[in-house]
């Protein structure tokens, strides 16, 4: 049992390299907001929830291109400053239906009985937030997990 958040990183935009930064904040505490690209490191310094793990979903493009990239610092250094857990795991484009049958055995894979879990599928892409939603109400079944809070960001960048 652990405190989880579950994240997918995508590739962002190609032409501007990767993400723009944003300011993100709760609407319900909208005076502490965190300025940054990626959504994942808002939400670490948001939620601020003790033995967070955090788990962020990873095609191999988005791994080149945001996760630990060349050219910038990347997700997994933003997310390092924080001391907590934090890890990418590799899944499929989810153009055929191995592909989504792969992504929804990995996400499965990585929820513990009783998790309280946090989702946040701002950068996903296609049918990954719908393939998501059936891992996690079937794992609320089988697992008894506690979904506590889902995320999607509508950004406004500047």
């Amino acid at each position: 049992m652990g405190k989880k958040l579950f994240a997918f990183l995508g590739v962002g935009n190609k032409q501007t390299g990767g993400y723009n930064e944003t300011e993100y904040y709760f609407t319900d505490k909208p005076q502490k907001a965190y300025k940054t690209p990626y959504i994942q490191e808002a939400l670490a310094e948001l939620l601020k929830e003790p033995d967070l793990q955090i788990t962020v979903f990873v095609t191999e493009e988005a791994r080149n291109a945001n996760w630990e990239p060349e050219v910038k610092i990347g997700l997994k250094a933003k997310l390092e400053k924080f001391n907590i857990n934090c890890r990418a795991v590799d899944i499929p484009d989810g153009k055929t239906n191995n592909d989504i049958w792969d992504i929804f055995t990995k996400v499965y894979d990585e929820i513990e009985p009783q998790d309280e879990i946090y989702v946040d599928v701002t950068h996903s892409f296609r049918s990954i937030p719908i393939i998501f939603m059936s891992v996690l109400n079937y794992a609320k079944v089988t697992k008894r997990c506690d979904i506590k809070r889902i995320f999607y960001n509508i950004i406004n960048e500047f």
